[in-house]
């Protein structure tokens, strides 16, 4: 012990070494005798297999969604469908008629603000009993009658529009021979109720009204046939077809913008756009066999194209499309092969949708071939911007008549694919399968 101790006097260093060695090994045992831990039990073992089993199972299934299974198609039930119907819906309410049985009625119904507060558009109704026009008011959820009836004091004909002033008035416009009549809505109101209601007066329109007679608001050079309203700059504006003319006149002091002569318009117009953001009206002008497509300027009456297009005379009206360019897609009903079939029955008469875009004016496709009757046809947009459709009624060629009723529809870009192209002038420098091509990707856009 002595030596021991001698030593730690004479090297001090040292045996401090030697101490803090002993020492930090004693601290590692300590130490690794604190980090060893008993070894896991099974059960751990399996939660942790199973977690990352299912974390693999979840990634595989979102990789095999997401980039090896292709979306899937839409099915052909969405792509074209029909139905047929064997008795022409389901009646939502119906009234004992008021009217006599001499009395037509003068079509179409008229929509109206809602009057008898239910918070439903209600139902004008005007019938033609001898040279009186006579109006009636009906709950459009309920059927029931506001009121009595009462005469407009005019003696118009069908194609009856109801026009709203620049100053909220409404008022009721109807052909009447080689002129224009119209009724206060007010005025009208009040006789079949008997007291005030929500509707006004225009005074510029009434001061027409009174210094003529039987409602006339304006003479026209033939008789009127249609009536529709079109968006003008500061309202809606008229434009008012005759036998003889095509005139837009302004929606508040009736006043002509333009006037297309020497017209003998075959059915009611409709609106598109030829030039981006710019409205056109499509005015098929003709017989049947000698039918011209015109496409107007809406605002200043410019015809920016024409086409002959021989047609049936009770085949549909033509319609339009909005594209993403701002322009629009037309499509027009023709005779089949555009050839003079003036000698065969309309009931032997295959009819032709052709579609057009005003980025190829010199082409028309062909896209069906109907030889059904048509009673409406519309094209309509599915899905905003993508599914451009079309939706064609079939059925008997009289109302009296039974027979099957059948409402098709069919997606145009389907169609375009086997559709024919034909050339209206010199042949286009593209193929036909790369005309195809262009109308197929044509994009669509909602008004909305």
């Amino acid at each position: 012990m002595m030596d021991k101790d001698l030593e730690a006097e004479i090297h001090p260093l040292k045996h401090e070494g030697r101490k803090s060695q002993e020492n930090l090994g004693n601290t590692l045992k300590s130490e690794d005798n604190l980090k060893i831990k008993p070894p896991p039990s099974r059960l751990s073992r399996c939660r942790t297999v199973a977690f990352f089993l299912s974390l693999f199972i979840c990634l595989f299934v979102v990789f095999i969604v997401s980039f090896i299974i292709p979306c899937p198609d839409q099915s052909l039930s969405q792509r074209m469908w029909r139905i047929h119907y064997n008795a022409s819906g389901e009646t939502l309410w119906s009234c004992p008629s008021t009217i006599g049985g001499n009395a037509s009625i003068l079509s179409p119904l008229l929509q109206v603000p809602d009057i008898d507060g239910d918070s439903t558009p209600d139902l004008l109704i005007l019938t033609r009993e001898g040279q009186e026009v006579i109006g009636a008011i009906y709950s459009g959820s309920t059927g029931h009658q506001v009121g009595h009836r009462s005469s407009l004091d005019v003696d118009g004909d069908g194609g009856a529009l109801l026009h709203v002033t620049r100053t909220g008035a409404h008022y009721i416009l109807l052909p009447c021979a080689s002129s224009l009549c119209g009724c206060s809505m007010k005025g009208l109101y009040e006789k079949v109720t008997g007291k005030d209601g929500p509707f006004k007066n225009d005074p510029l329109w009434e001061n027409i009204l009174n210094s003529t007679t039987r409602g006339r608001l304006l003479h026209s050079s033939g008789a009127v046939h249609y009536l529709m309203h079109v968006p003008g700059k500061a309202g809606q504006d008229i434009l008012l077809v005759s036998s003889e003319s095509c005139v837009l006149l302004d929606g508040q002091d009736l006043m002509p913008r333009w006037t297309l002569g020497t017209t003998q318009v075959l059915r009611k117009p409709s609106l598109g756009r030829y030039k981006p953001d710019t409205l056109a009206v499509v005015i098929e002008n003709g017989t049947s066999i000698d039918r011209q497509i015109l496409l107007l300027d809406l605002s200043t009456g410019a015809v920016l194209w024409s086409q002959l297009l021989p047609s049936l005379l009770g085949g549909p009206p033509s319609t339009s499309l909005p594209t993403a360019d701002h322009r629009s897609a037309f499509f027009f009903w023709g005779l089949h092969e555009m050839a003079n079939t003036s000698e065969m029955e309309p009931q032997d008469t295959q009819q032709s949708l052709y579609m057009f875009h005003p980025t190829l004016p010199g082409i028309l496709l062909e896209l069906a071939n109907v030889s059904a009757n048509i009673v409406a046809f519309d094209a309509i947009l599915f899905e905003p911007s993508r599914h451009a459709a079309y939706v064609l009624l079939t059925g008997p060629t009289s109302s009296d008549m039974p027979g099957l009723v059948s409402v098709t529809k069919h997606k145009v870009r389907d169609l375009v694919s086997g559709s024919r192209v034909v050339h209206l002038g010199e042949g286009s420098p593209d193929s036909d399968q790369a005309i195809r091509d262009r109308f197929s990707r044509l994009r669509y856009r909602s008004e909305a």
